[in-house]
């Protein structure tokens, strides 16, 4: 079985990089192309190691560095909102107590009593 040219690893994962031979049809002339082999390795639910693969062509590769970096991106803006709401309603919950404010079960404000001027 060959071996790949070149191995890049960041644990799980790695990049196997492949070079291989191929003849142009018109010419007869050889040339190399390059692929890569993209995985990562985890231990299933049963203790077993299991590695998860993808092929892709040289050309590919700066798609898919794009692809991935969109959706970090996106999972940090989604975390980002979801920490500023979290951090709204305590702060909201945080001034309730501190004027004493507390809505009754409908959403309305409590009545203070009898004692209103009007």
């Amino acid at each position: 079985m060959a071996e790949p040219k070149h191995k890049i690893t960041y644990h799980p994962m790695q990049a196997a990089i492949w070079e291989n031979e191929r003849q142009d049809q018109q010419t007869g002339q050889i040339f190399k192309t390059y692929s890569c082999t993209l995985s990562k390795s985890y231990k299933d639910k049963n203790g077993n190691y299991v590695d998860m693969k993808i092929e892709c062509f040289e050309e590919q590769l700066l798609i898919i560095a794009e692809l991935a970096k969109s959706a970090y991106r996106s999972i940090q803006a989604t975390k980002m909102a979801a920490a500023k709401k979290r951090k709204a309603e305590r702060d909201a919950n945080d001034q309730d107590r501190k004027t004493g404010f507390q809505p009754d079960d409908d959403g309305d404000i409590p009545p203070i009593g009898d004692d209103i001027p009007f």
